[in-house]
C-alpha cells in the first residue's frame, strides 16, 4: 500500500480546480522533479474524477543532465517560463485544452537551457 506523505495531501487540498478551470480546462507545466511530479499528478487526477478537464505538460530542460535513461530525466528550471509563455500564447488563439498542451509539450521537448 503506497502512503501518502501530509506535503502530498496539502498539496492536493490546495489545488481548488473549480476557481481556475473554466469550461476549456487547465494545463498544468510541471517541472520534472519527483515531489511535484507526485503532488501535481494527484492533484490532476482528483480534479478529472470530478469532472474537470486537466492537462499536463512536464519540463525537463536542464542541461547539466545527461539526456534521460530510464525513469529519472532532467529536472525543469528556467526554461519552464518559455513553456508557460507558449502554453499562453496558443490558449490566446482560443486553441482547445489538448492543442494547448500539445504545443507546450513540443516547446518542452525543444527548451534545454545551455550551461
Amino acid at each position: 500500500m503506497y502512503n501518502i506523505n501530509r506535503q502530498s495531501i496539502s498539496s492536493i487540498d490546495g489545488f481548488q480546480p473549480g476557481a481556475v478551470t473554466g469550461p476549456i480546462g487547465c494545463l498544468m507545466i510541471v517541472k520534472n522533479y519527483t515531489g511535484d511530479r507526485l503532488n501535481f499528478g494527484l492533484a490532476a487526477e482528483q480534479a478529472k474524477s470530478e469532472g474537470y478537464k486537466v492537462g499536463i505538460v512536464i519540463v525537463g530542460d536542464d542541461c547539466a543532465l545527461p539526456p534521460p535513461r530510464g525513469i529519472v530525466g532532467r529536472r525543469g528550471l528556467t526554461g519552464t517560463i518559455l513553456v508557460h509563455k507558449v502554453a499562453g500564447a496558443a490558449a490566446a488563439t482560443d486553441l482547445s485544452l489538448d492543442e494547448v498542451a500539445a504545443e507546450a509539450k513540443r516547446a518542452s521537448e525543444m527548451v534545454i537551457i545551455s550551461c
